[in-house]
């Protein structure tokens, strides 16, 4: 070996060195970011599950009768004040708590209830809260939609669809 393919040699170590140093902080900052990143498939069960009430015809979305055509982000007030959660809703998990409230104009229309393995009601979801779930609360879910209200006689008013849910530990 000549002293000028040595001394090529080591000048080529410099920038592949370098260039493995980049590759090995690109691959922790990828692991940090994948080792630290929240996956927690109850809160995905849930966001799901408040999100299908308020796009799913079976639940508060209006539904049009002859066309069967189903109106997201259009509430059916009757359908709301009917409807029991328990009855549209099938979850695995016995660590939910729901609070669905509706609002036309300001004015608090209507307010619905889950709370899972339980029937549910304001007595039990009061109850998990504040007395049993004191303290058991290990997240929290909200979200507030402007929507419209369909009324019985046809007429469409505004109004806001908010959701509370709770995960208990």
């Amino acid at each position: 070996m000549s002293d000028d393919t040595l001394f090529l040699d080591i000048m080529l170590w410099v920038p592949k060195f370098l260039f493995l140093i980049v590759i090995a902080f690109i691959l922790m900052a990828i692991v940090d970011s994948v080792h630290n990143q929240d996956v927690s498939s109850y809160k995905t069960e849930l966001e799901v599950l408040t999100e299908s009430m308020y796009i799913s015809s079976d639940v508060f979305a209006y539904q049009d009768t002859y066309t069967k055509r189903v109106y997201p982000g259009v509430i059916d007030i009757d359908k709301f004040r009917k409807i029991n959660l328990d009855d549209v809703i099938s979850s695995p998990s016995k660590r939910f708590l729901v609070r669905v409230r509706l609002y036309q104009e300001n004015i608090l229309k209507g307010v619905k209830y889950y709370t899972s393995n339980r029937k549910s009601s304001f007595k039990s979801f009061h109850s998990r809260m504040v007395g049993e779930g004191l303290g058991r609360i290990s997240e929290e879910y909200r979200w507030s939609v402007p929507i419209k209200i369909k009324e019985e006689n046809g007429i469409e008013t505004s109004g806001i669809l908010e959701f509370n849910a709770y995960i208990e530990t």
